[in-house]
């Protein structure tokens, strides 16, 4: 998938997962790839969520303005 632009790789991510929130440790190492580039791009974005004692946990999603 490396020789996919930043868009193509949203329309897979889009494909997949749509524009809902996905919790970054549940991706595959290739899918973590494909959200740290749709990130680099601005095409998707990310928040971190802490709750009390538990681990932070990353999410990202899709911007909506890519599909």
């Amino acid at each position: 998938m490396k020789d996919l632009t930043p868009q193509a790789l949203a329309d897979l991510w889009y494909l997949k997962y749509g524009h809902s929130w996905v919790v970054r440790n549940t991706l595959t190492d290739e899918w973590k790839n494909i959200g740290r580039e749709l990130m680099r791009n601005n095409l998707a974005t990310y928040e971190l969520l802490s709750h009390n004692q538990t681990p932070t946990i990353e999410i990202i999603k899709l911007k909506e303005t890519c599909k």
